[in-house]
């Protein structure tokens, strides 16, 4: 019988920390130009946001491979990477949930969620919950998965790993332990993490070797 005593910390995923960390480099460019492009901005700022996701994600992944951690997710995750549009993608985020022990977790009931939300912030929850109903709608999913990673981080004490902005700011008013992979600062156990600073080229006449 597995002895879990010694795991340090138990974290909750959402679907686009399993997508960060499966996507390649190319895949990983290819969105964040895309986004750019959406928001009419430069892409430097979301490429470099994107590969800090990754290496967080992967490194999130990577203490639960080797038992340092619990990496959970609710089952409807799961069906959310099944929906993936490119199926080499898909087939990674999916040996991912093996290769790194994650757990999936099953028979979740969203009323809990109410029962463990102050009453100042149960109308915010309701609107988290009426707008995964719309979008779980649209691919043919009761819901998706926003409101039972809440519940999971509420009802167990996980810390949520997300890159949803919007969840992640939610998340710690109702005192849930967040990662936010692309913030510019993450501290995920004893490793922390910081974007390098941007490097100025500069021209000699000399050249000097990379090091």
């Amino acid at each position: 019988m597995r002895e879990e005593y010694w795991v340090r910390q138990r974290f909750v995923l959402d679907t686009n920390t399993l997508i960060y960390a499966a996507e390649t480099w190319d895949e990983g460019y290819r969105r964040a130009v895309e986004w750019a492009r959406v928001k009419e901005a430069r892409p430097r700022g979301f490429l470099a946001g994107r590969r800090y996701g990754e290496a967080v994600a992967r490194h999130v992944l990577d203490l639960c491979a080797l038992g340092e951690a619990e990496c959970v997710v609710p089952e409807v995750v799961v069906h959310e990477v099944e929906l993936t549009g490119e199926e080499d993608l898909r087939s990674r985020a999916l040996e991912l949930v093996a290769l790194a022990k994650v757990r999936v977790v099953r028979g979740l009931d969203i009323s809990e969620l109410y029962r463990l939300v102050p009453h100042e912030l149960q109308h915010e929850v309701r609107r988290v919950v009426e707008s995964a109903r719309r979008r779980g709608e649209k691919v043919g999913l009761p819901m998706s998965a926003d409101p039972y990673l809440l519940l999971l981080a509420l009802k167990k004490g996980y810390t949520l790993v997300t890159t949803d902005r919007k969840l992640a700011d939610l998340a710690q008013r109702l005192g849930i332990d967040v990662v936010y992979p692309v913030a510019r600062r993450v501290k995920v156990g004893e490793a922390k993490y910081r974007p390098r600073p941007a490097i100025t080229p500069t021209f000699t006449r000399t050249p000097r070797l990379a090091r």
